[in-house]
């Protein structure tokens, strides 16, 4: 409801900056994204970059996300799906700073 609300996107943002913006702006309708072929990557190309991600030491040890489980989904990705690539994006922000917090606490000592 926070993000999508009876069929707007973005809900809550919008109502902050209503009383900034022109309404033309706020109720635009010909602004679009555009499908990429994620399926197509996480089955294809990518394929192995992704399985390597998900499937590493530290990846496969995650509490709160089966990382293993994912990996075993990519095949069944509905098409535009986003899903695996949502989880891919954790794992890697996962990996770059959570698993490296160590690391970045002792450069911040060392100043």
């Amino acid at each position: 409801d926070i993000k999508f609300k009876a069929g707007d996107m973005k809900h809550i943002f919008k109502k902050v900056v209503a009383p900034y913006l022109p309404k033309r702006l706020l109720e635009r309708k010909d602004k679009m994204g555009f499908p990429t072929p994620l399926t197509q990557w996480l089955q294809g190309e990518a394929n192995t970059f992704i399985l390597d991600i998900l499937n590493s030491n530290k990846a496969r040890q995650r509490k709160i996300i089966n990382n293993r489980q994912v990996a075993e989904q990519i095949d069944k990705e509905a098409k535009f799906s986003r899903q695996t690539w949502g989880f891919l994006c954790l794992e890697i922000w996962q990996q770059t700073f959570h698993d490296q917090a160590d690391n970045f606490k002792k450069l911040i000592r060392n100043e």
